[in-house]
């Protein structure tokens, strides 16, 4: 199977006159490393607004490369043909292909949801290609790449294919624990409470209030200020603010798709987090932030951890897995 690194790279395009960030894929073949040009110029064009967008459609594009390395049809032609000799018949060959590794290894992931899903993002790709004059055999239009999960002969077929046959309704067997460990993943109040004392570090138990409060996610939780600006101008710690009303606006700025949104924040909220953090550790958690950076920390970060760092998204993720395994 065909070897493909992402990469993530960051430069002054020269297009545009700004610094841009996106994701390239490089191929490892016969000895060489090869630019991906046709999937790097798309990453290019559509996902420098978002690396979480460029890293995910990378993704995508990569596996269905890998998939297309080993069908006999594209033995021994060059990657950068890859995308004219791939049609609709091999889009939905993919989607089949990953829903057998599913079963082969009795997993829950990826989801018929997730292979459709992603399946579209690759039309994305080609539409993308087709309407820039690029050929292909990927007719965006028809619905054949498109695989019927729901069809018994479908699910025999990949019970065939693969070495299960305990159940020749594997799949759906496979989508109902799924939707059933759903709906069992919301956690109780006592839950809660047992996540937030296990926190090593009181600062992730205050960015889970304030996430429960607000709905933030936690690319939006890191970025809440101290004190605001612009349209969040009137964000400033509980005390110093106008309690007139039981809920203040805040803008999100750039948030999931790089969209902003305005919430309502209760105020109970912003006093609980004044009470909890700001009073209790942010005076020393600033200072300590000066003396590992060398100047003083800009009014837009609230949120720092025991050694003076900015609190990242993956820093929440992993201190609350810690949080989680303590509990186990």
């Amino acid at each position: 199977m065909l070897n493909i690194s992402t990469k993530q790279i960051n430069y002054n395009s020269v297009e545009t006159s700004l610094n841009v960030t996106h994701c390239i894929l490089i191929a490892q073949q016969n000895g060489q490393n090869i630019l991906l040009s046709h999937p790097n110029l798309f990453l290019y064009q559509k996902t420098r607004q978002s690396i979480r967008t460029s890293l995910r459609y990378a993704s995508i594009i990569s596996m269905f490369y890998r998939f297309l390395s080993t069908l006999e049809k594209m033995k021994g032609k060059e990657l950068g043909v890859y995308h004219m000799l791939a049609d609709n018949k091999d889009i939905m060959q993919w989607q089949v292909h990953r829903q057998t590794e599913r079963v082969n290894k009795q997993s829950l992931r990826p989801s018929l949801d997730t292979t459709l899903e992603d399946a579209k993002i690759l039309m994305v790709f080609f539409n993308w290609l087709n309407m820039r004059g690029y050929l292909t055999n990927v007719n965006v239009q028809l619905k054949t790449w498109r695989a019927n999960f729901r069809s018994r002969r479908m699910l025999t077929y990949i019970q065939t294919r693969s070495q299960f046959s305990i159940d020749a309704d594997n799949i759906r067997v496979l989508e109902k624990k799924r939707r059933q460990r759903q709906s069992n993943f919301l956690i109780t109040d006592q839950e809660i409470k047992l996540l937030l004392g296990a926190y090593a570090d009181p600062v992730y138990a205050c960015l889970f209030n304030l996430a429960l409060g607000t709905a933030m996610r936690p690319m939006d939780l890191v970025k809440f200020p101290y004190i605001g600006n612009g349209r969040n101008l009137h964000i400033l710690p509980y005390s110093e603010m106008d309690k007139k009303s039981i809920t203040t606006r805040y803008t999100v700025i750039e948030s999931k798709g790089n969209k902003d949104r305005t919430i309502n924040i209760h105020m109970d909220d912003l006093k609980a987090l004044e009470d909890n953090y700001i009073t209790p550790h942010y005076a020393t958690r600033k200072k300590l932030y000066k003396k590992r950076y060398g100047h003083e920390c800009p009014p837009h970060i609230l949120f720092l951890n025991k050694k003076g760092d900015p609190v990242t998204e993956s820093m929440i993720s992993s201190r609350t897995n810690d949080a989680k395994q303590k509990l186990l």
